[in-house]
């Protein structure tokens, strides 16, 4: 039996030497087999040339949306980080100007009227 056919689906009456080239000596039969596997696999080469495209465009799709993940990673972490600075920024701004409204010096913790204007402990000492 080749690709569906068998000697049975033969019409009745034809003799198997009736199924063959005279010329080539090839049965019909297996020449339209044949035929008909070309066919097939040419049918399936084309598929699989289509599938090839589809998994290269996939892949494709997939290495751009990664890139655009990364993209968008690293700019929410900028924003992050830049959210992060004004912040401190803005309590650095606001605690300078509670302690001016209280008077005392920033970056010493202490009241500035404390040592009468500013002057160090040591100015005061050799006083």
């Amino acid at each position: 039996q080749f690709a569906g056919f068998s000697w049975e689906s033969v019409p009745e009456g034809m003799e198997r030497n009736e199924t063959i080239c005279h010329y080539c000596g090839v049965s019909y039969l297996v020449f339209h087999d044949f035929q008909q596997l070309h066919a097939r696999l040419a049918r399936i080469e084309a598929e699989l040339r289509e599938l090839r495209g589809t998994a290269e465009r996939e892949k494709a799709r997939r290495e751009a949306l990664e890139l655009g993940r990364l993209e968008w990673k690293r700019a929410l972490q900028l924003e992050v980080q830049r959210q992060a600075e004004e912040k401190d920024k803005s309590e650095s701004r606001r605690a300078r100007k509670e302690a001016q409204r209280s008077g005392e010096c920033p970056e010493r913790g202490r009241r500035a009227g404390r040592h009468g204007g500013g002057a160090t402990d040591g100015a005061r000492e050799r006083s």
